[in-house]
């Protein structure tokens, strides 16, 4: 198994990112979770030779995707919820006979 460059981790979080651009968070929760176990093995192995400031890049842009990724599932959440008050309101209105 080859050792996870800084560069591959910074792939993985280009990755990450397409994944939120098209919505798709479990995809996005799968490479998040791939990228954690990469990064935390890569500081293990690299230990006190870490280049700090390619690592602060790294975590500055994983914290800005996990921003994205929150704000996301908020969003979705409140389009589900938008959709399901929708659906009992047609369904009400069904119910007494109104027309929309």
């Amino acid at each position: 198994m080859s050792l996870t460059s800084l560069q591959q981790l910074a792939t993985e979080l280009a990755s990450l990112e397409a994944a939120l651009d098209c919505r798709d968070l479990d995809g996005a929760q799968a490479i998040m979770s791939s990228y954690d176990r990469e990064l935390r093995g890569y500081i293990e192995r690299t230990g006190s030779s870490v280049p700090m400031d390619g690592l602060r890049t790294l975590l500055r842009m994983q914290n800005e995707l996990l921003t994205t990724m929150h704000e996301l599932r908020e969003s979705l959440g409140r389009e589900a919820r938008d959709a399901q008050r929708s659906g009992h309101a047609s369904r009400a209105y069904a119910a007494v006979g109104v027309a929309l």
